[in-house]
């Protein structure tokens, strides 16, 4: 009676005959979920910087960012300690998002100059990777910093700070007009293997003063595991910790990365920064849900599939739960368990049975399963081959994954291509299945390069170039690129698209400045243009 036993599982007749398990529970799975939980508690830990949250924002931080960061990790508090497995839907979503949002790139639109040199910043700075890098968690949390940084030498850099490490103060038009933002935590101990460490966290803070754009770098201490919504604080002072009071290890990184002197001290930002903070946030919705008050939040991408995401990580967990305890097994009545099975049963069926108990309770678990007899008459066993219901429970999981697609503002078969309805669809169909996520996605392009655009002329601005100059994402694929071209070439031939937006259209990796330059090389090598009619559009496509 061991295995069910040891496992604390209900009884029900079966066959009239004995009693097997009626439900796992968390069983099965529980001794590993929890360990893995309790592993990425102490690796992953993305809300150490919410101890120095201001006391207004910090129920926000604690309760919703939280959640949210718990999800797209894929370890949930109460959820996945307990048993249930994580399918890390969350993070895939997210990182879904970032590819349709930028995975295609971008380019600068505006004279020449500027063009040129926003590109060449921009590649020199890795600004693509840095959002390649930084988008998913944009997803997963709402909203993320970009602001400029300025090197010793004057010249200016890009960066981009996750929203659970830092904290902004904006006005009504969402203009940032504080923040300070965590550069890295340090430890006493430079393993960092005690939970209970204090830390020390470096922090920029950046703020206007008497119209000048104000910086200063602090160093706090605080827990390197928040476990409660506490605050720090330091923060409510403004003062750092003294440079000489600091570890030696902490000196060390201090004086390797800034010098000798930096701490506490208040440094202007070059005349560029004027009345203006050099930083901007950049938002992953238009507001964030009931908190219209808090003009630096937005909505993440997962606010309104929680539930959804529990949903499904229980449904793939019972399904998981279901193919091990629907294995076949021998159902061996209670009273058979031992050495005298082999004396009272001469079947082969049984003497192969018997071959199989190996370990100290006298028989093989996996194969032979001890159940309760009703009647000792029919004190025999039998072999139990339970009937599988995957079909059921893939139906289940498609429909909760259609309904976090739709929550998410994504068709379903942008997050899951086999959740497409049919073998084959027609172009029009394929389009209309698609438009919420372009939708989406052309949605979160404005917000990002909304708020990157002010920087941009701010680079250019200090680098002398007064010219304007606007970054824009190029459109990208969102669906079969076969059937995304025949839609465009029918477009072009009805005269639904001038030559130079079926060109992009078709080659979304092209700018307008190199969709004209292929338009006019196929023309010089007599290959025919777009001319209302269609002669010579599939050359340029």
């Amino acid at each position: 009676m061991d295995f069910f036993d040891n496992a604390n599982i209900q009884y029900q007749e079966l066959n009239g005959e004995c009693l097997l398990p009626s439900d796992s529970g968390s069983q099965v799975f529980g001794a590993y979920t929890n360990n893995l939980f309790l592993n990425q508690q102490k690796v992953i830990n993305l809300t150490n910087f919410f101890t120095f949250a201001p006391t207004s924002m910090l129920t926000y931080y604690w309760s919703v960012v939280r959640r949210n960061l718990e999800w797209y990790n894929g370890y949930v508090w109460g959820i996945h300690n307990k048993g249930i497995l994580s399918s890390q839907t969350a993070s895939r979503l997210c990182k879904m998002a970032t590819d349709l949002t930028i995975s295609g790139g971008f380019y600068f639109e505006g004279t020449p100059t500027a063009e040129k040199f926003l590109t060449a910043f921009c590649r020199a700075k890795d600004v693509e990777a840095k959002l390649n890098q930084k988008v998913p968690l944009l997803n997963g949390i709402g909203f993320m910093l970009a602001k400029l940084d300025v090197h010793p030498n004057g010249h200016l850099d890009l960066n981009f700070v996750q929203g659970n490490r830092y904290f902004a103060k904006t006005d009504d038009e969402k203009n940032v007009l504080a923040y300070y933002a965590l550069i890295k935590v340090l430890t006493d101990n430079i393993k960092g293997e005690d939970e209970n460490e204090m830390g020390y966290y470096l922090v920029e803070k950046r703020y206007l003063r008497n119209g000048k754009t104000r910086q200063r770098y602090c160093i706090f201490k605080g827990p390197i595991i928040a476990t409660a919504p506490t605050f720090g604080g330091e923060t409510d002072r403004g003062k750092g910790i003294p440079f000489e009071q600091l570890p030696n290890n902490v000196q060390r990184y201090i004086t390797n990365r800034f010098g000798e002197g930096v701490l506490d001290k208040e440094y202007t930002l070059p005349p560029v920064f004027d009345g203006d903070i050099g930083a901007k946030i950049v938002f992953n919705s238009y507001a964030a849900t009931g908190m219209d008050e808090y003009t630096c939040f937005s909505d993440s991408t997962l606010h309104n599939v929680h539930a959804q995401l529990y949903m499904l990580d229980w449904t793939e967990t019972l399904k998981q739960e279901h193919k091990y305890i629907a294995q076949d097994f021998v159902a061996m009545p209670d009273t058979l368990i031992g050495p005298e099975i082999v004396a009272g049963y001469h079947s082969d069926e049984v003497r192969n049975i018997a071959r199989q108990l190996k370990n100290v309770e006298g028989y093989n678990k996996r194969l032979v399963k001890a159940a309760r007899t009703r009647d000792p008459e029919k004190s025999v066993p039998f072999v139990y081959q339970p009937q599988l219901r995957i079909k059921d429970y893939n139906e289940d999981i498609n429909q909760i994954l259609s309904e976090i697609a739709a929550n998410a503002q994504f068709s379903p078969v942008t997050l899951a291509g086999h959740l497409r309805h049919g073998a084959e669809k027609t172009a029009t169909e394929v389009t209309s299945d698609e438009n919420a996520t372009r939708l989406t996605i052309e949605n979160k392009r404005k917000l990002i390069s909304g708020a990157l655009n002010p920087l941009f002329q701010m680079i250019l601005r200090h680098y002398g170039i007064n010219d304007s100059c606007t970054m824009i994402f190029k459109p990208g694929s969102l669906s079969n690129p076969k059937i995304e071209l025949e839609i465009i070439e029918r477009k072009a031939r009805n005269g639904w698209l001038d030559k130079e937006a079926a060109v992009m259209q078709a080659n979304p990796q092209f700018t307008p400045r190199e969709a004209r330059e292929t338009m006019s090389k196929v023309a010089k090598e007599g290959g025919g243009m777009y001319n209302g009619g269609g002669e010579g559009l599939d050359d340029i496509l």
